[in-house]
């Protein structure tokens, strides 16, 4: 019978970060970090409805500026849910770097999308260190606005 009360680590870098439009799903989950970036580089990059995206190609683009959240299963659930995961996105394991306190934190769950999935002027796309808050407010459109 696995723990279901066992807390699991996820890093966000979009829509779900504080202040961000789908903050809400992340319920009242503990904020770890509130500046973390991945140890690895990948590339991030938006669509024209200004959703980020992670793409599966780990040493492309930069280190990945986010935060990190510690989240119960029911969390989790939630947060597959919203990203269509593994349909659409997948979730992947991955060394994150908490820059308060420069350790790096393994096994945290990051939401990347698979190449193959990826339409072209996305893979094309401008390699983003960070999804900002002004871009955020400029670009992102809300699933009951679009079209």
């Amino acid at each position: 019978k696995k723990n279901r009360d066992a807390m699991q680590s996820v890093f966000v870098y979009g829509t779900l970060k504080r202040g961000f439009f789908n903050n809400y799903v992340m319920g009242n989950a503990k904020q770890i970090s509130s500046n973390a970036v991945t140890a690895s580089a990948y590339p991030l990059v938006t669509n024209q409805l200004g959703i980020p995206f992670v793409l599966k190609k780990p040493g492309e683009g930069h280190k990945i500026r986010g935060e990190i959240y510690s989240v119960d299963d029911d969390t989790l659930k939630k947060l597959d849910v919203l990203e269509k995961c593994p349909e659409w996105y997948i979730r992947e394991q991955m060394v994150v770097e908490c820059l308060e306190t420069q350790k790096n934190i393994d096994n945290v769950w990051v939401y990347v999308l698979p190449l193959d999935r990826a339409p072209a002027e996305v893979q094309n796309g401008e390699r983003l260190s960070e999804y900002k808050l002004d871009y955020h407010k400029e670009h992102y459109v809300p699933p009951h606005l679009r079209k």
